[in-house]
């Protein structure tokens, strides 16, 4: 008798490995980027083109602002319409420096004995001047003293001693009086940017009770200025009057940094 194999009929089922969900998940996410990506192509063009808006803005702003006229008129305080003109920093006017030559040398270089002086009211009145003394015990005038601050820091305390030296005693008692007469203020020659040279052609006249018509002596000399950048401090509420002199003296940011004697041709 014979007995035939039976043969297993049953399918063996697959058994999914670990690594099909794994390629499952990176197929979706490199699915999902492909769909964001022309999301970020939009945007960046987008923000591409908002760039580019705004530099066509800013070049445009810019263009104005260069082909704008120049003011040519400021106001003061009081009211006073002033001209103006391009310059740069280092640039003055020939008339301001001579205007601040003439003012600075009648100051440091008219000897009277008398000044104008706060009272105990604190009001300014002509007085006797007392002068001022110099780290040398020297003495110079007031006037001469407060002018000096037109002078360039490292030359200013050896001229005031200069001035010192040069003005006659007789001065504090008023018998003698010494007045600078300019002859002529030659006009500014340039040295370089901002510095220029001044001659000078003056006389001191010294008046004196022996002779009240003056004596005549020369004083010719050169004088160097240059620019300078720093504008005056604002004055206190309560300025002393050298305060505002030197306020005034310091205008036109101008200073004196050299006087020698001008020589003949």
């Amino acid at each position: 008798m014979m007995f035939k194999e039976k043969t297993n009929t049953k399918r063996l089922k697959r058994v999914p490995t670990q690594s099909q969900p794994q390629e499952s998940q990176s197929y979706q996410s490199l699915t999902t980027a492909k769909n964001k990506y022309p999301v970020y192509v939009i945007a960046s063009m987008a923000l591409n083109g908002l760039s580019v808006v705004l530099l066509l803005i800013c070049t445009s702003a810019i263009i104005r602002l260069a082909y704008r006229p120049v003011p040519t008129l400021v106001q003061s305080e009081t009211g006073e319409m002033l001209k103006t003109s391009e310059a740069p920093s280092w640039h003055r006017e020939p008339q301001v420096i001579k205007n601040f030559v003439g003012q600075t040398f009648t100051l440091l270089f008219s000897w009277s004995g008398i000044a104008k002086l706060p009272n105990e009211a604190g009001e300014l009145v002509t007085q006797r001047d007392p002068g001022v003394k110099l780290n040398n015990n020297d003495v110079i005038t007031t006037p001469a003293y407060e002018a000096s601050y037109a002078l360039a820091a490292d030359f200013r305390e050896s001229f005031r001693e200069k001035i010192a030296n040069l003005t006659p005693g007789t001065v504090w008692n008023g018998k003698t009086q010494v007045q600078i007469e300019f002859i002529t203020i030659g006009e500014p020659l340039p040295i370089t940017k901002g510095r220029w040279k001044v001659n000078l052609v003056a006389n001191l006249i010294i008046r004196s009770p022996t002779n009240p018509s003056g004596r005549a002596l020369p004083f010719n000399k050169t004088v160097y200025l240059r620019a300078i950048d720093t504008p005056p401090l604002p004055l206190p509420d309560e300025a002393t009057p050298l305060q505002q002199t030197v306020n005034t003296i310091r205008l036109s940011q101008l200073e004196i940094y050299k006087i020698q004697d001008l020589e003949e041709k």
